[in-house]
């Protein structure tokens, strides 16, 4: 049997001292392996968490979004090379904003904004939330249009609000909103009894205390809420919120292969990012990985797996060859993601080799 000792040594080395709380789960085919949280939900350090907290889990949207697109080309319902306008006509005419030394000109695009583009990163979008209005979902992306593009589509990698789009598109696709699809395809059939979309609370009453990271330490602070503009709309890409015991069972769902076709692996491998997109990966918690169909992908020899992460910490990893995966949830915003992300991989690791 596997000893998850570091693993469990890792997350004490992180929680409390560095972040607030920890949540770690392990799963393996099917099967949940370890368990193990610590920490505390308030600032004084006095009310300890239970495993039951309910996060908001930003970015690791995308991974849902993502499994959802995948399900969609597997069911032909949408082709990587459909262009975005077919879906939002608005999109059908964009301007690039090129930078020559201090002199910024806009120009007709020549390239069509593809899903292949949303998903890879590659479309040109940035990531400014004000841009995005007080409208239902595909209404409010629509508003994206008007705005120059930061490059050709398909040129450069630029973490954006691609997968908001793209969620945007999927409702399109299948004549349902965002919330439905993601719980009638994931969270009811998976049993994510505590997870939903952070439009559909009536309040935040349920989530827990959120920190941000300060000179020695961490302080309280409010939920970030400006992915969701309002109720009416879904964010495809940092909308969910749920508990870390949710988001493991979705995450051994695709990591084991039950969620998503068997030839995912290839299908990754095909679309990875290479020459001056791979190039633009270069954030320091990416070190080893590059990017394609909505997530990290191995780009270094000793390097095995895939997933992505959330702003307030949160931490997703599968081994496909391994189906294997590891789900960890904290609350802070603006901490060490390098430190934590990567002492819990390696960690994992070391107890897989036992």
């Amino acid at each position: 049997m596997l000893s998850f000792a570091k693993l469990r040594q890792a997350v004490d080395m992180l929680a409390p001292a560095h972040m607030p709380m920890g949540d770690v789960r392990v799963w393996e085919d099917g099967r949940e392996v370890f368990s193990y949280h610590t920490g505390f939900r308030d600032a004084d350090r006095r009310v300890q968490i239970t495993g039951e907290e309910i996060y908001p889990a930003y970015s690791m949207t995308k991974l849902l979004t993502a499994a959802l697109l995948l399900q969609a080309l597997d069911e032909g319902i949408v082709r990587l090379n459909d262009r975005l306008a077919d879906y939002i006509p608005e999109f059908g005419e964009m301007s690039v904003r090129e930078i020559d030394g201090r002199q910024v000109s806009v120009r007709k695009s020549r390239t069509p904004i593809t899903l292949l583009h949303l998903i890879t990163m590659t479309a040109g979008l940035n990531y400014d939330l004000n841009l995005l209005k007080k409208l239902p979902t595909v209404a409010s992306v629509s508003q994206l249009a008007a705005h120059p593009l930061s490059f050709e589509p398909g040129s450069h990698w630029q973490y954006s609000l691609c997968h908001d789009v793209l969620g945007a598109v999927l409702e399109l696709a299948y004549g349902k909103k965002l919330r439905d699809l993601f719980r009638e395809r994931f969270f009811a059939p998976l049993g994510m009894g505590h997870s939903c979309l952070l439009g559909e609370l009536k309040d935040l009453s349920p989530l827990t205390p959120q920190f941000k990271a300060a000179k020695g330490g961490y302080v309280p602070c409010a939920t970030n809420t400006g992915f969701t503009p309002c109720p009416e709309s879904d964010s495809g890409g940092a909308g969910l919120v749920c508990t870390a015991g949710d988001y493991a069972l979705f995450l051994d769902a695709f990591a084991s292969g039950r969620l998503v076709n068997g030839s995912i692996v290839p299908l990754l491998e095909q679309y990875a990012l290479t020459g001056a997109q791979a190039a633009d990966v270069s954030w320091p918690q990416l070190k080893g990985y590059s990017y394609t169909l909505g997530m990290r992908i191995p780009a270094e020899s000793g390097v095995y797996d895939f997933g992505w992460g959330g702003a307030a910490g949160a931490y997703a990893l599968m081994d496909f060859d391994r189906k294997t995966s590891l789900t960890f949830f904290t609350n802070l915003l603006g901490g060490d993601e390098v430190l934590c992300h990567f002492s819990l991989r390696d960690a994992l690791y070391e107890c897989l080799k036992n």
